[in-house]
């Protein structure tokens, strides 16, 4: 799920990042990384799109393969990435029903 949040953040939640829920006095926490996808990286494109074709008409086969390689590279030394450990998550909103039962 992809939303806005206020100051133009993106947020997007990722199963890759660790989430301990506690029931209780506890509150959950979670790891919390900002990313300015301005200053982190780029995407190179390392080969352009080919084409190998394979034709053998006498066991009717024919096959087409397209292929296209991409690079990554990081920009500086990770200064568009920052990291906070174990931030404790609260509910910040009210949850209102908005169906009346007559």
């Amino acid at each position: 799920m992809n939303q806005t949040a206020p100051m133009g953040l993106n947020v997007i939640v990722s199963p890759f990042v660790s989430f301990t829920a506690k029931s209780g006095a506890t509150a959950a926490k979670s790891d919390l990384f900002l990313i300015d996808r301005n200053e982190v990286g780029t995407l190179l494109v390392k080969d352009e799109m080919s084409t190998d074709q394979f034709d053998d008409p006498g066991r009717d086969i024919r096959q087409l393969k397209m292929k296209e390689r991409y690079d990554i590279v990081m920009l500086g030394d990770g200064e568009g990435i920052t990291v906070a450990k174990n931030v404790r998550l609260s509910r910040n909103y009210e949850v209102q029903v908005t169906n009346d039962i007559a």
